[in-house]
């Protein structure tokens, strides 16, 4: 099925992209035949109001700040794409008042980070930190006093609460990560009103 051509030459819309997005958004626009113009860094914001006045698609990531006056100059800007988590860099008020939907990434780097959680528990619990520095400086200790495999145990605890701790409608809830032959979980390990936490606090 052939498609009518748009109202707007694909050709001549315009994609300016920052701080070293990933090449796969040059496949995406390219293939359908849009311009590109890519810059390695963030670029303040006069630099940022001299390019984007004919942009039509900008990607940024979380250095470059989208202010007002650049979204105020941006006369031809249709959508804003955010290749981060965050939109805070975004005036994003002013956007939707002038009919730019900005669109992020907030799942992107959730593998990259459980990953590294991971690596750094399996690293702390081995205490590696203390034999690459023993071998960097020549020693050798073939020891494993004070290292414990993770399986099946509590790895930490991470304390979760509203607004403000002394807040009596909140509560805050204790969390145990514990690894398992089947696998990673967490657990809660009790909740508290928030009254007798700051109780404890004050008293601590």
């Amino acid at each position: 099925m052939t498609l009518p051509p748009t109202s707007f030459p694909k050709s001549e819309i315009k994609v300016l992209l920052l701080e070293n997005v990933h090449p796969s958004a040059d496949e995406l626009f390219g293939g359908e035949g849009f311009q590109i113009e890519r810059v390695k860094g963030a670029l303040k914001e006069a630099e940022l109001v001299e390019r984007i006045r004919d942009v039509h698609i900008l990607g940024i990531r979380s250095k470059t700040q989208v202010t007002e006056r650049v979204l105020d100059e941006a006369r031809r800007l249709l959508v804003v794409g955010a290749f981060c988590i965050g939109t805070n860099q975004i005036r994003l008020s002013h956007a939707n008042k002038r009919g730019v939907p900005v669109f992020n990434a907030p799942f992107s780097n959730t593998r990259s980070v459980a990953e590294m959680v991971i690596a750094e528990v399996i690293v702390l619990s081995r205490q590696l930190f203390d034999r690459s520095r023993e071998v960097h400086e020549g020693t050798w200790k073939k020891i494993a006093v004070g290292a414990h495999e993770i399986r099946g145990k509590t790895l930490g605890t991470a304390t979760s609460a509203g607004r403000s701790a002394c807040w009596p409608r909140w509560s805050a809830c204790r969390w145990s990560f514990t690894t398992s032959r089947r696998g990673c979980r967490w657990a809660t390990t009790g909740c508290w009103p928030a009254s007798r936490i700051c109780w404890r606090r004050r008293t601590s």
